[in-house]
Order: C-alpha cells, then structure tokens, then sequence
C-alpha cells in the first residue's frame, strides 16, 4: 500500500505505486531488517566456535550492515565466515572482499597462523581497525582510539572559530564554556565511556583539555589547574569520563535481555577488586570512590535513567569541587581567590561577561592574570624572591599592592575607582575593607564580601576597569621608556 510522488518545480506527479521494498528512513525500515539480519546472527551465536564468557555467547555483533564475528580459534573463524557467506548467498548480498579484514588480538604469531577466507579470496590482516567509533589495536591498547577522539575534537575546536571560540578577538569564556559543553566535549568522550583507560591515556586527554580551557580564559601556562577548571567551572576529563561511564553502566543493567547485562552479572560474581583490570571492577571503585550505591543493589533495581544521572552528577561534582579546592588552598598564587565560593557548576563573576565586545574581554582577561597572579609583574617573574624587583614606573618595590594601591605613578587612576567602589559599598551597606589586603581581595575577587549577583556584578565592573587601566598606563610608559632608550 505504499505509493510516493516525484515534486519538480512546485508541483506533485501522479501517485505511483510501490510493490516492493520500503523508503528509507521508514517507521518499519529497522524491524524488516531485523527480521532479514537476525537469522545470521542466531546461527552465529548458536554455533560451537562462536566466542564465549563463560556460557555467554558473544559471536556476532551487527551493527547496520556491518558484521563483526569472533571466535577463539582460526579455525573456528573460518567456520563462522564460511556461515556469513552461505547466508550471503542465500539472501543474495556480497561482502566486499577489499573491505573485509581479519585482525588478531593479543597474539604474536598472529602473521602466521591466520589466513581466513571469503568466496576463496585470503582476508588481509589488519593490526586496527574502526569498529563503532572505537579503534581496535592488536595489542589490546586504547591509545589510537584516545588519539582519534583528540583530533575530532581538535577538529571540531577549529570548526567553532567561526563562532568565536578563539582567543581574546573571540566571544568571552562563558560563551565558550558553553560551546565546549555543546559541541566539543562530547565528541572528545565518545566512545570512550566503554573503554577501561589507564592514566597514560587519560593524562593524553586531560594535557589537551587542560591547554584548550587555558587558552579561551588566556591564563599562562604556569596557571594552576585548579583555577583553570574552578574559574570556567569545568569538571576534569577524568569526572567527564566518570559520569559518562557511571550513565553507561546504569542503561546497560536496564535492558534485562541484554548480553551485556549478562557478562556484566559474571563479572560482578568473578572478578576479585584487588587484582584485576575488568571493567566491572573499575565501575564498582567508582560506585565506592562517590560514595553511591553497591553495584550488587543497583544491578538488582536499576534506578530510571534521569534520577541516576542526576545522582551521579551531583556526587561527582561535589567530589571534585572538594579535591580541587583543597589543591587552590594549598597554591600561594590562589591566595586572593575566594575559593569556597568557586563552583564547578557555574562560571566565576571574573568571567560573568557574557557574548561581550573584545575591550570587556581583554579587561576581564587581565583581572583574571591579577587574581591568579599571572600578571607579568616583576615580583611573579622572580617566583616572590629576594631578588631586587623595581617598580619601572617609580623604582619601588613592585608587589600586587604596589601594582594595585601604592604606585605613585598611577594615583590618579587609582583614586577614581577606588572612590567609585567605596561609595558604592557604602550605598548597599558592605563594609568597606580593612588594609591593603582586604581592598586587594575586594577587587580582585568582590565574593571574598557580602552581597547580592547585582552588587556583585557592579564591584566586578569598576575593578575590571580599574585594573585594565593601570595596566594600560603602566604598558604605556613602560614601551615609550623603551623607545627613549
């Protein structure tokens, strides 16, 4: 009862009928292809050489059209293949011999002893290959798969230029935060959710993550990392992994016909925490490292899928924000940040500009390399020693105080912002700051004082102009005192 029209210029032919086959895309497209596909792989999966856990038979594996058959022997392969081929020539399809490979895993003569064939044509042998989005090595290892994701994301940062995720001609962090959250994370982290990654490979991953958010906040290299993620509110690759592979873990259990729920059930009963490298194992230290629920409870009542996740972010971040603040407590260059008011689950007021022009983010990028003391004073390029560091303005000691309150040569400057904070403190009851240090903190990190996101948003604006201009003036006669020399 199919029919379909041709549309050419605006106008529809005459319906014609369709008396066999279906569209693609159809509503019933997937169920007749798996009433057509499903007979092989039964006869797979039934066979003696089919691959096996335990009892759990695991020869099989379609995805679409493409087919992957596993078995512990060469000559079982062969058996399988030669299946693949008579249910080819029954249903009246070919495999694509140039496209079809053999690969070996975790065997050393694996040159030697396979050679398998398809319609009497010997399979290559291949040490990787691309199998769902995940590239299969001969040595078991993830590292092609880790490199692969790396550069998709590195591709997909390159894409989003056009939409100004780059540097300080770019959108602000908080737009940037959001297009990585979007667009490029999740492509980083594809797939990997499966995979039973060691610290080599992660620390491949976290040294690009760690230098993209260093980059679109324009923070130096020497930043700490802690700043880095609690300034953006970013979590680490290593917590973006552990949601992805807690979520993945919960989904699995849920389909209760599933083989992976069954060889997650043996391992479960198998493998010992102490001595091995199983995935279940690695998702069961997770489960005790957040402090959730006994795998053996959770595989006996999966909870709904919006309710886990929500649970698992939120101890996640909550174990993270605590590990990471506890790193910027223990950083002398994090002294001005008020640290307990840092979140992972929102971007600092530092960066609270929005889709700003390029003036607003260059001011916030210099606040930010003050409050992170990061500012190429000559203090932070001696690492606070005793070294002898004059002002070259007025020769004097060249402190964050001096910078900020002291110079001489910036009075003037100084004394309209400082004005303009003051009054507004007094006009909304705050305290006004005690010292140097507590004016310093006050402009450097305004949370460091009581008040509402308005407030708080006016303080950032008069000590993010305030600092782009003395920066300016000092950038200023520090390049005409080169000129004249």
């Amino acid at each position: 009862g199919i029919t379909s029209q041709i549309k050419w210029k605006g106008e529809l032919s005459n319906p014609i009928s369709e008396g066999q086959g279906i569209r693609q895309g159809a509503q019933s497209s997937s169920h007749c292809f798996k009433s057509r596909a499903n007979k092989i792989l039964y006869k797979i999966e039934d066979h003696p050489a089919s691959l096996r856990i335990g009892t759990i038979r695991l020869g099989g594996v379609m995805v679409a059209d493409d087919l992957a058959v596993m078995s512990n022997t060469v000559e079982g392969l062969q058996q399988l293949v030669f299946e693949a081929e008579c249910d080819a020539s029954r249903e009246r399809y070919t495999y694509n011999i140039d496209k079809t490979r053999v690969q070996v895993i975790k065997e050393k003569k694996s040159a030697d002893i396979c050679n398998i064939q398809l319609n009497n044509n010997v399979l290559k042998l291949s040490t990787e290959e691309t199998h769902v989005g995940i590239q299969r090595t001969s040595d078991g290892r993830n590292i092609m798969t880790v490199e692969a994701r790396l550069k998709t994301a590195r591709r997909t940062s390159y894409a989003l230029m056009g939409a100004g995720l780059y540097g300080l001609n770019g959108t602000g962090p908080e737009v940037a935060r959001h297009l990585w959250k979007i667009y490029i994370i999740p492509r980083l982290t594809y797939g990997l959710e499966a995979l039973n990654l060691t610290h080599v490979e992660i620390k491949h991953l976290e040294k690009f993550y760690l230098e993209q958010l260093r980059y679109v906040q324009y923070m130096h290299k020497t930043t700490a990392n802690a700043a880095v993620y609690l300034l953006i509110g970013l979590l680490p690759i290593q917590a973006q992994l552990d949601i992805k592979i807690l979520c993945f873990f919960v989904s699995m259990l849920r389909r209760t016909s599933s083989i992976e729920r069954k060889v997650f059930e043996r391992q479960l009963a198998m493998k010992n925490m102490q001595n091995s490298h199983s995935w279940t194992v690695m998702v069961r230290q997770l489960l005790l490292q957040y402090g959730l629920c006994n795998a053996y409870d959770i595989y006996k009542d999966p909870p709904s899928k919006i309710t886990w996740k929500r649970m698992v972010t939120s101890h996640v971040t909550s174990y993270w924000e605590s590990k990471l603040k506890e790193e910027a407590a223990e950083k002398s260059s994090l002294c001005y940040l008020n640290i307990e008011k840092c979140s992972l689950m929102k971007v600092h007021h530092v960066w609270r500009i929005g889709a700003a022009n390029q003036l607003t983010v260059t001011k916030a990028s210099i606040h930010a390399r003050l409050l992170t003391q990061r500012y190429p004073l000559h203090t932070n390029r001696t690492s606070g020693s005793s070294f002898d560091t004059p002002c070259p303005l007025c020769h004097g000691h060249e402190s964050m105080s001096h910078f900020i309150l002291e110079c001489s040569v910036t009075e003037e400057i100084r004394k309209v912002y400082l004005e303009k904070l003051f009054l507004l403190l007094l006009n909304n009851h705050i305290h006004l700051p005690v010292g140097n240090e507590e004016t310093i903190k006050l402009i450097l990190d305004p949370t460091n004082h009581y008040g509402t996101s308005c407030i708080l948003d006016k303080i950032m604006h008069i000590s993010r102009d305030m600092c782009y201009h003395l920066h300016q003036r000092r950038s200023h006669l520090i390049s005409r005192d080169i000129k004249i020399q």
